[in-house]
């Protein structure tokens, strides 16, 4: 069946993880592979439910937590997140609003005992931006901005500290209309929408974002059938 890996961190040389998923459509099961410096190997990790599970981001760092989120298909798609502890990954307690299909596409680990995952949930006919925190026992919901109408994902996270990060994705005020940027900032209590270029007169999306050391962040998508990448500072 399909192999696929989506994610990867890198807590240090002999300490990297990617993951993924595997298996045929509707039978899909969650993916985790370590490289311990030299090779990569296969290590177990669980799948809700008997349908397609998915992971699509991954982040920790040394000496603290590694979490991996995703969605599995029970009851629509819901947020998924296992943790590695040190030892076995195990599954954490999620947050699913909404009443159709979530997801969570990225995440980030600031700090020990501290990580912040992004993606979307759709209520109704809207798709809507989801941000959660781990509060030490469960993920919990904490405020996002869907500013357009129709539809809002977050696709990926970067964090300074517990109380900065930014978020990147799309958004599209209605159906058929072109996607547009969307970049949102985390100030340790709730999400707010900042300003972000949307250059192309088709289809505009921000992918992935990271943190120069530093100073400043980077995110990356695309704009129509051009590339585009993104700075602030």
């Amino acid at each position: 069946g399909e192999n696929a890996l989506l994610g990867a961190t890198a807590r240090s040389g002999a300490d990297i993880w990617a993951i993924g998923y595997r298996g045929d459509p509707g039978k899909r099961r969650t993916l985790t592979e370590h490289r311990n410096g030299s090779s990569w190997s296969i290590v177990a990790s669980p799948s809700v439910g008997s349908g397609d599970n998915f992971l699509f981001a991954v982040a920790g760092r040394a000496g603290r937590q590694l979490w991996a989120v995703g969605s599995d298909s029970v009851s629509f798609g819901r947020t998924l997140a296992v943790r590695w502890n040190g030892k076995a990954w195990t599954v954490g307690r999620t947050a699913d609003p909404g009443d159709g299909d979530r997801f969570l596409q990225g995440v980030a680990v600031p700090e020990a005992d501290v990580a912040l995952a992004v993606g979307s949930d759709l209520k109704g006919n809207q798709t809507r931006a989801l941000a959660e925190r781990w509060t030490g026992k469960g993920w919990a919901i904490v405020p996002a901005a869907s500013p357009a109408a129709d539809y809002n994902s977050l696709q990926a996270i970067a964090a300074a500290g517990t109380h900065h990060a930014w978020a990147v994705g799309a958004r599209r005020a209605t159906p058929g209309s072109a996607f547009r940027t969307l970049a949102e900032q985390w100030n340790g209590r709730s999400w707010t929408v900042a300003a972000s270029p949307s250059p192309g007169k088709a289809d505009d999306m921000l992918f992935g974002i990271t943190k120069v050391p530093g100073g400043g962040y980077w995110a990356v998508g695309s704009a129509g059938n051009n590339t585009l990448t993104e700075f602030h500072c």
